[in-house]
């Protein structure tokens, strides 16, 4: 446990440094409820799942709601959606249609929890909330059609963090078989809180997605290095033409849509080496 808690720790405090819980202002409401209808109201395709259903279960913080798409069968892999756009907007109607994409064009079972959200909550609480949803979904998710052993983390801008805290804790705590792989489309951290490399050891492999004319995306670039010190497989891919992803992917821009296709094709690599891996244990 010893190499997570150095990274947890500057995670945390990159996000919390004097942070405060509070009610949200009117701007913050106006922009979450901004983000919602630009997500509904996307003209990306919008596929037909053959089920969609919600669960709620009681963590520490209070009660978690989680959304599963399936486009149907068995032995599917499984997509954890973290809906991240930094954590002041992101939920279960701004993440919807990425989800029924990622399911429908993996094919995967995908999993959308509705973390809390800053102010109300500290990092610390979406963090804990993140980690909960991962353990209770973890053994529940082969009765819904999923793989256990091959469940991979998408989390764009600031949910990163959390996301490479969750393989962190999955890593230190034994269970490596449950998280195979972890999709990051324009990883963000608050200066001078991007682990060193030695806290990358050992963990899944990681592919990085970001906009060519992205400001940030020299903190996507720095991950990808220091994940190689680590010697953790990474990969780096640039969208031509497109600036941040993270609050278009999430809002589901047309323009895109090949951020949702590519990650569909780094979960079937994922997958198809988890399963490989799988069949060698076995004989």
């Amino acid at each position: 446990m010893q190499r997570c808690i150095p990274l947890l720790i500057l995670l945390l405090a990159g996000c919390t440094s004097g942070q405060k819980t509070s009610e949200p202002d009117a701007a913050t409401l106006e922009l979450r409820r901004t983000h919602r209808l630009q997500s509904l109201h996307s003209t990306n395709p919008l596929p037909r799942m053959a089920w969609i259903e919600q669960r709620q279960f009681t963590l520490p913080h209070g009660e978690m709601t989680l959304q599963i798409y399936s486009p149907g069968g068995n032995d599917l892999p499984v997509i954890v959606l973290l809906p991240s756009i930094d954590f002041i907007s992101g939920d279960l109607v701004t993440h919807d249609r990425i989800a029924r994409a990622l399911a429908a064009d993996t094919p995967a079972l995908v999993v959308l929890p509705a973390l809390p959200q800053r102010p109300e909550a500290s990092t610390r609480t979406i963090h804990n909330a993140a980690a909960g949803a991962l353990d209770w979904l973890s053994t529940r998710v082969e009765r819904w059609g999923g793989t256990p052993h091959c469940i991979t983390l998408v989390a764009e801008g600031a949910g990163a963090g959390t996301a490479i805290e969750l393989a962190c804790r999955t890593r230190d705590e034994g269970a490596t078989s449950t998280l195979a792989g972890i999709v990051l489309p324009t990883p963000r951290f608050a200066p001078g809180t991007l682990p060193e490399h030695d806290a990358f050891v050992d963990l899944p492999s990681v592919l990085i997605l970001l906009g060519a004319t992205d400001p940030n995306r020299l903190q996507g670039s720095t991950l990808h290095e220091r994940l190689h010190m680590a010697d953790t497989e990474a990969r780096i891919r640039v969208q031509n033409n497109q600036g941040p992803l993270r609050s278009d992917w999430a809002l589901a821009d047309p323009s895109i849509y090949d951020v949702v296709l590519e990650t569909a094709r780094e979960v079937k690599l994922v997958f198809n080496a988890c399963q490989a891996r799988q069949a060698l244990d076995t004989f």
